[in-house]
C-alpha cells in the first residue's frame, strides 16, 4: 500500500485527472487533452501524461512540468 506523504497533497495534478498541454512536447501540440498516468516528485515534481487515438491507442506518453499544463 503505498502512503500518502505530505507534500504529495500539494502536487498540481493526480493520477488519472485530464489535463490540457499549454507547450509542444514530442509530437503532441499545445492544446491536446490527456490522462495523467504517473506522477513524479523526485527529483521534482512532474507527470507522465497519456495521449490516446479514438481507437484507444497509446499515441504519446511525454513527461511535463506543472506549469506545462493545466486542467482539462
Amino acid at each position: 500500500m503505498k502512503r500518502l506523504r505530505a507534500d504529495w497533497l500539494k502536487m498540481k495534478f493526480q493520477e488519472l485527472d485530464g489535463v490540457k498541454t499549454l507547450v509542444r512536447k514530442d509530437s503532441t501540440p499545445i492544446g491536446s487533452v490527456g490522462t495523467v498516468v504517473c506522477v513524479f516528485d523526485n527529483p521534482h515534481e512532474a507527470y507522465m501524461v497519456e495521449f490516446i487515438n479514438a481507437g484507444g491507442e497509446t499515441l504519446d506518453s511525454p513527461i511535463y512540468l506543472p506549469d506545462e499544463l493545466e486542467k482539462a
